[in-house]
């Protein structure tokens, strides 16, 4: 036993079988074991150091080590290697220019500083830990400072119950900061959860939970492009409340993609359409859109349309009828699944029979069952079936008309020839504009006079009527003009009289040419010199030609007179 320094400096070997103690009376010494061959300390026994212990070489404690074992003393420890078979305790620092290895527990008062691995066999406390390499706990791990793990090439931190073999694993990870309870929370059953320490279901893999009534909790997913911060990226989440609802939300410009086996099966697009089985994106003019295929069915026990009269203006009879219903051309056809490709072509699949009509065709006849795309390299051209069920009602019952009209003895047809189709167009008036023009060649085969129907295309906020009526075209008046551009649908049928009136056909004067402001419609039918009574039923033949009819000025007035009928078109606010 020395009270003063023990130093081990030769080039033999110092062989201590029992414990030692430098100054374990209370006052400070120190052990020094150096050499220029880093000589090995062994201690067999315990070892109690109040001051410092500092070897250049390996040191290995068979049983505990205790620096600063007095709670007054710090103490403190330096070695290229050390291995503890038991308790390391250490009040002061903690610095291993090598590999550290504890067979239980380690507790460091201040700073650990570990060139190499670290290795403890049961719990490890700490206020401040820096490791280089691999860090392995097989008991708790407690930092109350700063813990930094970094390598060059790799770096791990392993926490076990009982080593790190397959199906052995740690109970649970817990991150949080200062002063908040709730964190990030990395269970024994592999799920993480984020914002409480409640478990979110044994099932669970990720949670996401602010762990507060009446706060929406989400998960932001956020990239170079979009940015960082609220407002950014995407969501995924529940909305705040008692009975929260699940968000999936894109604050970007963007669609919500729904993909499976690597294939996109549904879309929600920016401007809110969605559509389905679509391998291009959605023709805007539809908020919902199927695919172009043969497996593009839906089916349901009932579909309601909108018909409320509330949300209604501008109600009249309507104009078409049995001679739109004749000039129809039922078709039977092979329909070909499609797509667009990026240049705007149309690729056609595999094709399906089927019976219905040919949309470009109908658009000729009745515009208004038909949807033109936009642009024709992103959509196709459709129909609405259901509004056909709407014309076939006027023409059928314009043929009861004709039928009872034969039944009272053979009187004169009411709805005049079927060989008068009328013409039809459509007219755009220019903002700020409240009388437009619309020219038209009355066909030379319509007996009587025509009467004018008009569809607004959008909304007009303005009482509007038809005036001027002749067999060269008539007037569109609005009671006051409008801030944007306002279109219509417009048709020229035939009227109905019990007494027809017969027109004579022009000989001089023809219809005055079209102007860029007037929109044309092409006469279906060729003129004729001779005054006409109701002729044979025209062949389906709708080729244009020249001619027209005129119509006495003394024939146009605001009821039915002489053979012409003016309808007036008028909005809500009227």
């Amino acid at each position: 036993m020395t009270t003063s320094l023990f130093n081990a400096n030769g080039t033999g070997t110092s062989t201590i079988s029992g414990n030692l103690a430098v100054s374990g009376s209370g006052s400070y010494g120190s052990l020094f074991a150096t050499s220029a061959l880093f000589p090995t300390v062994r201690i067999s026994g315990d070892a109690y150091v109040d001051g410092i212990l500092s070897i250049q070489g390996e040191t290995s404690f068979a049983s505990n080590v205790y620096l600063g074992s007095d709670l007054n003393a710090s103490g403190t420890l330096f070695s290229n290697q050390i291995r503890v078979q038991d308790l390391a305790q250490i009040l002061g620092d903690f610095s291993v220019e090598g590999e550290a290895a504890v067979g239980q527990s380690l507790s460091v008062g201040t700073n650990v500083s570990v060139g190499g691995t670290l290795i403890t066999g049961g719990e490890a406390t700490f206020d401040n830990v820096v490791v280089q390499n691999n860090s392995m706990f097989n008991g708790d791990f407690s930092v109350f400072g700063e813990a930094t793990f970094s390598t060059a090439t790799i770096g791990s931190l392993v926490l076990s119950t009982s080593g790190i073999s397959p199906g052995e694993g740690f109970e649970s990870i817990h991150f949080s900061g200062y002063g908040v309870g709730a964190g990030l929370h990395l269970a024994s059953s592999g799920l993480l959860i984020a914002g409480t320490e409640i478990p979110l279901g044994v099932d669970s893999i990720f949670g996401v939970s602010q762990g507060e009534q009446n706060r929406a909790s989400y998960l932001q997913i956020v990239s170079a492009d979009s940015g960082a911060g609220e407002g950014n990226g995407s969501i995924i989440g529940l909305t705040a409340g008692a009975d929260p609802d699940f968000l999936i939300a894109n604050s970007e410009n963007g669609a919500i993609l729904f993909m499976t086996n690597g294939l996109e099966r549904a879309r929600i697009s920016a401007f809110g359409g969605l559509s389905l089985g679509l391998s291009s994106p959605p023709d805007e003019g539809y908020i919902l859109q199927l695919d172009n295929s043969s497996s593009s069915r839906a089916k349901s026990y009932g579909w309601d349309t909108y018909s409320d009269g509330r949300v209604k203006s501008g109600i009249y009879d309507l104009g078409y009828g049995l001679k739109e219903v004749l000039a129809l051309n039922p078709k039977s056809f092979l329909h070909h699944s499609s797509k667009f490709d990026e240049e705007g072509n149309l690729i056609l699949g595999e094709g399906y029979p089927e019976i219905g009509f040919i949309a470009q065709e109908v658009y000729e006849i009745v515009p208004d069952v038909v949807h033109k795309p936009r642009d024709e390299s992103k959509g196709l051209w459709g129909l609405d079936y259901g509004k056909f069920s709407t014309i076939l009602v006027s023409a059928i019952k314009e043929l009861n008309n004709k039928i009872e009209s034969l039944n009272r003895g053979g009187e004169n047809i009411s709805s005049g020839p079927s060989s008068c189709r009328g013409v039809s167009g459509r007219a755009d008036i220019p903002a700020g504009v409240y009388s437009y023009e619309v020219s038209m060649t009355w066909p030379s085969s319509c007996v009587w006079g025509p009467i004018i129907t008009l569809t607004p295309t959008d909304y007009i906020n303005s009482p509007y009527r038809v005036s001027e009526v002749s067999g060269n075209g008539f007037l569109i008046e609005l009671e006051s003009s409008q801030d944007k551009q306002v279109g219509f649908y417009w048709h020229a049928y035939e009227s109905s009289v019990s007494d027809p009136v017969v027109i004579p056909i022009p000989t001089q004067n023809p219809p005055p040419q079209n102007t860029e402001e007037q929109v044309s419609a092409t006469p279906l039918l060729e003129a004729s010199s001779q005054e006409v009574s109701p002729p044979e039923v025209l062949n389906e033949s709708l080729e244009p030609t020249s001619g027209g009819v005129d119509i006495p000025k003394d024939l146009i007035s605001d009821e039915p007179q002489g053979g012409v009928e003016v309808v007036v078109g008028q909005s809500e606010s009227s």
